[in-house]
């Protein structure tokens, strides 16, 4: 009885799967990665390649492995930019004190009583495993692919409405304006270069510190889904 129910019910099925109609898939979105020739990764990490020991040495500042160096050259470019500010100082004196300050770091650099390397040399670049080592070029080519391609779409969605002589798309440019002269007469342009160079300082440190990564990485791979380019192929 049992093998007769069990066939009963086998059959059953087979025939109202039969009788349900085809289910038709809809043809999966296909995305444009990168959104031009020169966001290619492979483009991007022969250009980075000119600069490849500087960059290693500036990742290695930045991800906090050279803490010293950091707190020099962040005290070094915010004393710089506020001196400037406050003094209202021409860019030809801008640029007569950069050139002091290079000057006397090599000299600190070459004195034999005191050395001192802002952008030292990397004994080590860290294990696979730890979220701070420092990161290949086609690792950062990767990223910066990503990041890069999101915003050339951006920009280009942002430049097709602009150039949509409709109503709407009027509207949509002129909102774009008044938003852009707002936030740069609010944030004025000294902060608005200052504060992202802090960023910039800070911020990965902390993000990628062993500490502090495996609380927050998830959060990181959501925000990564969000950036990464999606556009549908014409």
């Amino acid at each position: 009885m049992s093998d007769f129910d069990l066939s009963s019910s086998s059959s059953m099925s087979e025939l109202n799967t039969e009788s349900l109609p085809p289910i038709q898939e809809e043809p999966p979105v296909r995305f444009r990665v990168p959104s031009c020739p020169e966001l290619d990764k492979d483009v991007i990490c022969q250009q980075l390649k000119k600069y490849e020991q500087l960059i290693y040495r500036f990742e290695a500042i930045i991800l906090w492995r050279k803490p010293i160096q950091l707190i020099v050259l962040f005290f070094l470019v915010n004393f710089v930019a506020l001196f400037v500010y406050y003094f209202s100082i021409s860019i030809i004196n801008v640029f007569i004190i950069t050139v002091t300050l290079i000057v006397a770091l090599i000299l600190i650099n070459n004195s034999k009583s005191f050395r001192f390397e802002l952008l030292p040399k990397i004994e080590s670049a860290g294990n696979i495993e730890e979220s701070n080592r420092i990161f290949t070029l086609e690792e950062l080519s990767v990223f910066l692919s990503t990041v890069g391609s999101r915003v050339h779409c951006f920009w280009l969605s942002c430049e097709k409405k602009a150039k949509d002589m409709s109503f709407f798309g009027q509207i949509i440019w002129i909102g774009l304006l008044t938003c852009a002269f707002i936030f740069f007469k609010l944030a004025r342009t000294f902060w608005t270069l200052l504060i992202p160079l802090d960023i910039i300082m800070i911020l990965p440190g902390f993000l990628f510190h062993p500490s502090i990564h495996p609380m927050i990485h998830d959060y990181l791979q959501w925000l990564m889904m969000i950036v990464a380019p999606k556009v549908k192929d014409e």
